[in-house]
């Protein structure tokens, strides 16, 4: 029985007991905080290493996927693949759908190849892992997170990529789609679009938040090297007055090339709109590609 199921059983019996119950208190407190805390998946950045099975079901299956076609696996072949991931992160789609009303017990992993490319060392790939409840009312919710796979001679093994910050108590839902590749000065580069919204069946309120992130992925390192939100919507609902406000940013973007088409330089220059109303401030961002340190850095001075 998970730690949920706990609380929702014995919460009337505890408090229906004396006040010097301290042990019981105790317990639903901590439990409640595990239970009821995990409403979208962990932001993980874990590696695993793939058995030779895995390694195999992989290699079949990403043999006839090189490209930037997203292709959907089958279950027998995302199977193996789930059962790697380390144990916390995949045990937490459990609690996510659980928290969802009328979802229990329906949560389940598919995957989807985004992106994959075979050169001299093997093959990389990247993942959209997602979890989701097999409830027919509840199929527009899910969340993903990408993951790398590095298929070479020597090993095979998957790594897990955050797109943001943990944190705990958090509701936003994450979709991820290929966007595309470009090379930089050492590495390839592989640009993902990361729609978040902090709209969950599990939880509600008078105010949304959405957002679309880009979010640029190195191979074979599996690192995140950038991420810049292209758009960030919201808007705020006061239950006294009755008043609506809206928040619209967008991001224009501009890629700098160098001479052999690397790409040295992201620029971004994001304009706003509070209830459509244009704000004066534009935010200009800008980002070097650091080649010794195999990431984008921010530009100190005026990127334009």
């Amino acid at each position: 029985m998970h730690c949920r199921s706990w609380v929702r059983r014995f919460a009337g019996l505890c408090f229906a007991m004396s006040r010097r119950s301290l042990s019981c208190l105790v317990f639903l407190l901590v439990c409640s905080a595990t239970a009821f805390g995990q409403r979208n998946l962990p932001q993980s950045n874990d590696k695993v290493e793939l058995s030779s099975a895995v390694r195999k079901t992989l290699e079949a299956a990403l043999s006839g996927t090189i490209g930037s076609t997203p292709i959907p696996l089958s279950r027998e072949t995302a199977a193996p693949i789930v059962a790697s991931l380390p144990k916390g992160f995949r045990n937490s789609c459990i609690e996510v759908v659980e928290a969802w009303p009328g979802a229990q017990d329906t949560d389940e992993w598919t995957a989807r190849v985004l992106f994959s490319v075979r050169n001299e060392s093997g093959i990389e790939a990247v993942l959209a892992l997602r979890c989701e409840s097999s409830h027919a009312d509840m199929k527009e919710w899910y969340d993903e997170r990408p993951a790398v796979v590095v298929l070479t001679r020597e090993s095979a093994t998957l790594r897990l990529v955050p797109l943001a910050k943990d944190c705990d108590g958090c509701a936003p839902l994450y979709h991820v789609e290929f966007s595309k590749t470009y090379t930089a000065q050492g590495t390839l580069l592989v640009e993902l679009g990361a729609y978040y919204s902090g709209e969950n069946p599990c939880c509600g309120g008078p105010d949304t938040k959405s957002a679309n992130r880009l979010v640029v992925l190195s191979l074979p390192a599996a690192e995140q090297v950038l991420s810049v939100d292209k758009g960030t919507y919201a808007d705020s609902n006061d239950d006294e007055d009755g008043s609506h406000t809206e928040w619209v940013c967008e991001a224009k973007l501009d890629y700098s090339r160098d001479a052999t088409g690397n790409v040295e330089i992201i620029r971004a220059e994001t304009h706003c709109a509070v209830n459509k109303k244009p704000e004066p401030e534009v935010k200009k961002q800008g980002f070097r590609w650091n080649a010794p340190a195999q990431r984008f850095e921010e530009l100190t001075e005026n990127p334009r």
